[in-house]
């Protein structure tokens, strides 16, 4: 009596493993950037809204000195800083700028990104994907100002 098991040949199982590798290693860096992505949209609006929210102080206030640092909503992967330095020469001292900056957590994904925002509405971009600061917000490889 002949039997014939309906299995895989070893040879068979191996091509599989070698087709999943060679798709893997296409899949994943497109899947990062992708993702990459995402959060600098997300961190930049997280950016915008702080810039709304020190906007608003400052018309309670008259100062953006005491206006609440925000979060980012992804915090292990940003790290959120606000500065708002005193004039010089002023009397009495008034805060009437400040620059809130979004950091990439070294480690992460996001390591390298700086994105900030003042009460001008300037934006400012630092990446791996180019050297220096430029004075807009970056959110592709190869995109320029």
């Amino acid at each position: 009596m002949n039997r014939h098991n309906g299995g895989f040949s070893l040879i068979e199982l191996l091509i599989v493993v070698v087709i999943a590798g060679i798709l893997a290693r296409i899949a994943i860096p497109s899947y990062q950037y992708y993702v990459q992505r995402a959060q600098l949209v997300s961190v930049t609006g997280d950016l915008t809204n702080a810039r709304v929210t020190f906007e608003q102080y400052y018309l309670d206030n008259s100062t953006y000195n005491g206006a609440t640092c925000p979060t980012a909503t992804n915090a292990n992967l940003f790290t959120l800083a606000c500065a708002t330095p005193q004039d010089t020469g002023s009397s009495p001292a008034t805060y009437s700028t400040y620059t809130i900056t979004a950091t990439g957590k070294s480690g992460t994904l996001m390591s390298g990104f700086v994105y900030t925002i003042d009460q001008l509405n300037a934006q400012t971009s630092q990446s791996p994907w180019f050297s220096g600061t430029v004075n807009c917000w970056i959110f592709r490889k190869g995109d320029t100002c």
